[in-house]
C-alpha cells in the first residue's frame, strides 16, 4: 500500500515544534526587547559551552544576561542592571509589589522610579477606553456564537436581506420575531407565506426553489464549514482588540494607584515633600 500522499503524527509533530519554538522566541524577543537572549543561544550552539576567555568580556555578557533575566521574569523594561537593583530596594523599601509596577508599562519610568505624569491620560480617554473595550468584548461574544451555528448565514443580492438557512427551513435575520418558512410550507401560496415571515415573494420563491433543491444539505454544509472559520477569525482578531485595551486601561489605572501613593523616587526615600507654599 503506497502511503506517500499520508502525513505522519511525528512530521506533523515536528512543524509544530519548530513553529512554537520560533514563537516563543519571538515573545522572548518582544518580552525583553532585545535580541540578547537569542544572539547568546545561537553563539552557544556554534560554540559550544566554551567559557569566553575575556574576563571583562565575559562579565559583561553574564551581565547583560542577568539583566534580560530580570526584564523577562518582571515585565519591567530597566536599562542597567544597576537600575534594576535600585529598582527592587526601592520597590522593597515602599512595598511595592514588582507586578504593580510591569501594569504600568510606559506610565512608568523604572530608572528614575517615578510615574510619568505627562503620559498619563485624563479620566474621559480613560473612560472611552472602557466603553470601547466593553463594545470589544460584546462584539466577540457576538462573533464566537457563529462558531456553533449550524445554519448558513446567507443574503439575498437583490434585497441585501440576510438570513439563516439549513436543508429544512429559512428565517430572517431580526430583532423582530418573524416567522419561519419550512421546506413543507412551500407547497401553499408564496404570497401567503410572504405575509407569515417578512420574507418578500420573489425571496420566498427563490428560497424553496434552494430548499427543494436535493444539494441544499451538501451545499449548507460547505457554507457552514468556511462560516465558521470566519467568525473563528473575526472573534479572535476582536479579543486581541478587547485585550489590548483592557491592557491600556489597567496600566492607566495601576499607574494612578502608584502615584497617589506619592512616594519618593530616591532609594531609600520616604513619602514625597508636599511644597504647602505653593499658591
Amino acid at each position: 500500500m503506497d502511503l506517500t500522499a499520508f502525513s505522519t503524527l511525528p512530521s506533523v509533530l515536528g512543524i509544530l515544534v519548530s513553529t512554537f519554538t520560533l514563537l516563543g522566541f519571538g515573545w522572548l524577543w518582544w518580552r525583553t526587547e532585545s535580541r540578547h537572549v537569542l544572539m547568546y543561544r545561537i553563539w552557544r550552539l556554534l560554540h559550544g559551552r566554551q567559557p569566553i576567555s575575556d574576563p571583562e568580556i565575559s562579565a559583561y555578557i553574564d551581565e547583560q544576561t542577568s539583566l534580560m533575566s530580570f526584564r523577562f521574569l518582571t515585565g519591567v523594561q530597566v536599562k542597567t542592571l544597576e537600575s534594576a537593583r535600585q529598582l527592587i530596594q526601592w520597590a522593597k523599601f515602599h512595598d511595592v509589589e514588582m507586578k504593580a509596577i510591569s501594569w504600568c508599562d510606559d506610565y512608568f519610568d523604572p530608572d528614575l522610579r517615578r510615574v510619568r505624569l505627562k503620559k498619563l491620560p485624563p479620566a474621559w480617554v480613560q473612560r472611552l477606553k472602557i466603553v470601547f473595550t466593553s463594545f470589544t468584548f460584546l462584539a466577540a461574544v457576538i462573533g464566537s456564537q457563529g462558531i456553533v451555528i449550524n445554519d448558513a448565514v446567507l443574503k439575498f443580492k437583490a434585497t441585501s436581506r440576510w438570513f439563516l438557512m439549513n436543508n429544512e427551513e429559512a428565517k430572517a435575520i431580526s430583532l423582530f420575531n418573524v416567522g419561519i418558512l419550512h421546506k413543507s410550507d412551500c407547497q401553499a401560496n408564496a404570497r401567503d407565506n410572504a405575509l407569515r415571515t417578512s420574507f418578500t415573494e420573489s425571496e420566498v420563491k427563490l428560497l424553496c426553489t434552494k430548499l427543494e433543491n436535493l444539494d441544499i444539505q451538501r451545499y449548507v454544509q460547505e457554507i457552514v464549514k468556511t462560516q465558521r472559520l470566519i467568525f473563528a477569525f473575526i472573534a479572535a482578531v476582536l479579543l486581541l482588540i478587547t485585550w489590548h485595551l483592557f491592557w491600556n486601561c489597567m496600566k492607566g489605572v495601576a499607574a494612578k494607584r502608584l502615584e497617589k501613593r506619592c512616594l519618593n523616587p530616591e532609594v531609600t526615600g520616604g513619602q514625597c515633600d508636599l511644597n504647602f507654599d505653593e499658591k
